[in-house]
């Protein structure tokens, strides 16, 4: 072999060795990078998570402002609502009160003065607030769930005419002080109503739960309301000086509230048999004579202290004919037919007017 082909044959060597150990270092160093990358584009970098969690948060903070921008209208009518009950009652109070005053000095309700018209008008402010105050709070404690709604609902039924008749004796001796004092079950009248039509606001709507078994607002037009509207005839007809006004309201108010709150946590066992109605039980009935003889000796016993009511017979004698009226209108309170709130009352007054 001559010395130049000798030389040929030894550069072809050394270039493919080069070659080989290139490619070996080539191809994995390509390797390398390519599943760098590939790595790099499947793994999700932080800045794309960043980018995903505020898109997230921006969604939810979205989502609550839409939601308080949908109850925005609610809260505006509400609020529409609420102004709108205050308003009226406001104005049938007002309208009511100045229609009494008028009347009052003109004389036709009576002798009488400015001092007494003011006197009588303070006492109306007064009881009203008072009134208010009281229905509120036992509301409140429904709402609250302090109380249960048919427990607060027998609790204003149960004190609302007896704690308004306490103050009876403070009002003159006008006979037209009675049209003061019914401004009062005016004023609930028209709460009442107001509730009952969804007309109340969110006030309405905690009134009508508290004071209807169901908390329906249509359940507020009848035995509510029907137990006002009785309130207002009797102090408008019969007033603090006749005593079958404190044996009715007392039968009415106490002995039917107490015979729902007895009856339910002591009546299950003594259920009346001869009734098909299995809710009155003997332990209710008991509960309605107890209480409504207890109320009325003591509102007669209150009158008579502070001399608007006089008493023909002995007390002893008054209190056994409250007890005989009492144990009447509990009887007539198990007759299913119509509402108590009426048939109890009346069937009071018509007794009351007999035995008196």
């Amino acid at each position: 072999m001559s010395s130049r082909f000798r030389f040929l044959f030894l550069c072809v060597s050394l270039i493919n060795v080069r070659i080989d150990k290139t490619e070996a270092v080539k191809f994995p160093t390509v390797s390398v990078a390519f599943h760098s990358r590939l790595s790099h584009r499947t793994k999700p970098s932080t800045s794309l998570i960043g980018r995903t969690t505020t898109l997230s948060t921006d969604k939810k903070s979205r989502s609550s402002n839409l939601v308080e921008l949908s109850m925005e209208p609610k809260k505006a009518v509400d609020i529409s609502v609420k102004d709108k009950s205050k308003s009226i009652q406001l104005k049938t109070i007002t309208l009511y009160i100045g229609t009494t005053i008028v009347l009052s000095k003109i004389g036709l309700l009576g002798p009488y003065t400015n001092d007494l018209i003011l006197s009588d008008l303070g006492l109306t402010v007064l009881v009203g607030i008072v009134s208010v105050v009281f229905v509120k709070s036992i509301t409140a404690l429904a709402s609250n769930g302090i109380l249960q709604p048919r427990d607060s609902r027998k609790i204003i039924h149960t004190l609302s005419a007896p704690s308004f008749m306490i103050f009876w004796p403070f009002f003159s001796n006008v006979w037209g002080a009675r049209f003061f004092v019914a401004a009062i079950p005016i004023l609930q009248v028209v709460r009442l109503w107001l509730a009952g039509v969804n007309q109340g606001g969110s006030e309405g709507d905690k009134l009508a739960k508290a004071i209807s078994r169901s908390g329906d607002s249509d359940e507020v037009l009848r035995g509510p309301l029907t137990y006002t509207i009785v309130l207002f005839v009797l102090v408008i007809t019969l007033w603090r000086d006749d005593l079958s006004v404190v044996m009715t309201l007392s039968a009415m108010a106490a002995g039917d509230g107490a015979a729902d709150l007895v009856g339910r946590r002591l009546g299950k066992n003594n259920k009346w048999w001869f009734l098909k109605n299995q809710d009155k039980s003997i332990a209710g009935s008991l509960g309605f004579l107890v209480a409504s003889t207890l109320c009325s000796i003591g509102m007669v016993w209150w009158f008579n202290y502070n001399g608007v009511l006089l008493l023909s017979d002995s007390f002893q004698i008054t209190a056994g004919k409250f007890a005989l009226i009492s144990a009447f209108c509990a009887m007539v309170e198990l007759i299913p037919i119509g509402d108590d709130n009426w048939t109890v009352p009346i069937s009071a007054v018509i007794v009351s007017k007999i035995i008196f």
